[in-house]
């Protein structure tokens, strides 16, 4: 069940949301999000290596009584089992799926990918991180005229029946791969199914995807979306046992510990879902 109590600040073109027991340090940025569920340090859950058609390997984390299923997209270079942690969705109700991102042929892949989980039945949501967060607001994009050789397959469609999507550390401002392409231009609007929710989480230690890299795509949409930003959070404490750990000589002096981070985006995830 959702938290009734869980407060939100609204903008425009934002939702940035405050966790109960939260301390709000900025009015247009900062959070430090509540640790105290507890789900990271359970026993492991089950795990099925399964195969998607037109895909390939993905690891299955079933839950025992479901009311959703979720696919999780990895980062560029992650292994799917870095992302295992999130399988401690099972206890709300939550089925994982967890592709390899090697295996992923773009939109095409996605589409495949789409196909799999209509096959349970469940209301479906999505998460990625980094290119694999970038890989999902690509797949939501609603603008037809969009649709070219490059960027994606002439007879794509976006998803109807996605009911949420969680960004982690991803955003579609211009970098130095994507700048050529006409809609990850700095001011081009962007667009996705209205009825489809999306929440942002960022940290304020990551370089690559930043709070106000963030900010800046979320106010290229025309529908709302909410911005989480974990304070000392970094843009590697999304991957299990890949975070640097040694914040000193990583230069990441104030960073949070990964397993705080991944604690604090479960307890976000429960709330987006409403299990």
């Amino acid at each position: 069940m959702a938290d009734r109590n869980a407060k939100s600040l609204r903008s425009e073109k934002a939702v940035r949301a405050v966790r109960p027991g939260s301390l709000f340090l900025d009015r247009r940025v900062f959070l430090i999000a509540t640790l105290g569920t507890g789900m990271i340090g359970a026993a492991k859950a089950e795990v099925r290596l399964i195969t998607i058609e037109g895909i390939g390997t993905a690891r299955l984390h079933p839950a025992q009584n479901p009311r959703a299923v979720m696919a999780v997209v990895p980062g560029f270079g992650c292994a799917a089992r870095r992302y295992d942690w999130m399988a401690a969705l099972n206890r709300h109700g939550v089925t994982v799926v967890i592709p390899e991102l090697a295996d992923i042929d773009g939109l095409k892949g996605m589409q495949h990918l789409f196909e799999h989980l209509r096959r349970y039945g469940l209301p479906l949501y999505l998460a990625g991180h980094s290119a694999g967060g970038s890989m999902l607001l690509d797949a939501l994009e609603s603008d037809p005229s969009r649709n070219d050789r490059i960027t994606r397959p002439s007879d794509y469609a976006p998803p109807q029946d996605v009911q949420g999507v969680v960004v982690m550390g991803a955003s579609l401002q211009p970098q130095l791969l994507t700048i050529l392409l006409p809609y990850r231009q700095e001011d081009t609007p962007l667009t996705r199914p209205a009825h489809t929710r999306v929440m942002f989480i960022s940290g304020t230690h990551d370089t690559i995807a930043t709070p106000r890299r963030v900010d800046k795509t979320i106010a290229r949409y025309g529908e709302p979306s909410e911005h989480v930003v974990l304070e000392g959070a970094n843009h590697y404490g999304f991957v299990e046992g890949h975070e640097p750990t040694d914040n000193a000589a990583s230069g990441l002096e104030g960073a949070i510990d990964g397993s705080l981070q991944r604690q604090a985006v479960l307890d976000h995830l429960v709330r987006f879902l409403g299990v």
